[in-house]
């Protein structure tokens, strides 16, 4: 699990966090924001959460005091209050957060149980998006009119796409890809699918790619490939452990 931390001072919660999590500002599985909702926390989540990336919000102390005044309560995935109160005061503004006490200050809650808890919350985050992101995807790929292989082939293009948005492709899924091409499927009608959705192009530089990730041949390429640019950004986004 790699985690973004946007805060604004380093204390005793943000540190034990840190410590706990292996952190990633290139990668990022999810973004964390504790603490003052910054001009700068709040257009990195809201660019991070148009790309389907998970947005976690502790105000941490600061909500009662600053955000009623300075700005609207962000736009985030999941909301943890660190008490009481702050658990109260976001449930009056229609939200429903996850109650974690903070183990450094209450007897309530051990470090170990808050890390297991804050931990859960972020795969939580994580599931809810995919789920919601792979439904879309189902959807659009069902209004081409195509099945089997040919509308596999698609979900498979656009979940790249996906990926590629949120700057982390997996290795994964360019082998799901490959085997997906090496199978039986109607070229003309997933072409005509392809265009439908806008992602010929993409489709091309990904194959340009896989040429040298997983070893996919011309023979194998449904559209002509691609170069350039885009070819060079999926490359680049291509995540080795």
């Amino acid at each position: 699990m790699n985690v973004r931390f946007l805060y604004q001072r380093s204390d005793d919660v943000v540190d034990l966090l840190r410590r706990q999590f292996q952190q990633s500002d290139r990668h990022p599985d999810v973004i964390h924001v504790i603490g003052t909702w910054t001009w700068r926390a709040h257009f990195t989540a809201r660019r991070a959460r148009k790309t389907g990336m998970p947005v976690i919000y502790t105000p941490h102390g600061t909500l009662n005091e600053w955000m009623p005044r300075r700005w609207p309560l962000p736009s985030a995935d999941v909301f943890i209050a660190m008490s009481d109160l702050e658990q109260a005061t976001l449930e009056k503004k229609g939200l429903h957060p996850h109650l974690l006490l903070n183990p450094l200050v209450t007897s309530r809650n051990d470090e170990a149980e808050f890390i297991r808890q804050t931990r859960q919350l972020y795969e939580t985050a994580g599931e809810l998006i995919d789920r919601r992101i792979q439904e879309e995807i189902r959807q659009e790929t069902e209004r081409t009119g195509v099945s089997g292989n040919e509308a596999a082939i698609c979900r498979q293009v656009l979940s790249v796409r996906h990926h590629l948005k949120r700057g982390g492709v997996s290795p994964a899924l360019l082998q799901e890809m490959d085997t997906l091409l090496r199978s039986d499927y109607d070229e003309p009608a997933l072409c005509k699918a392809l265009d439908k959705l806008h992602v010929r192009r993409l489709t091309g530089a990904l194959e340009t790619v896989m040429t040298e990730e997983t070893g996919l041949t011309e023979g194998f390429m449904p559209v002509s490939p691609v170069g350039g640019r885009l070819a060079g950004k999926i490359k680049n986004a291509i995540i080795h452990e």
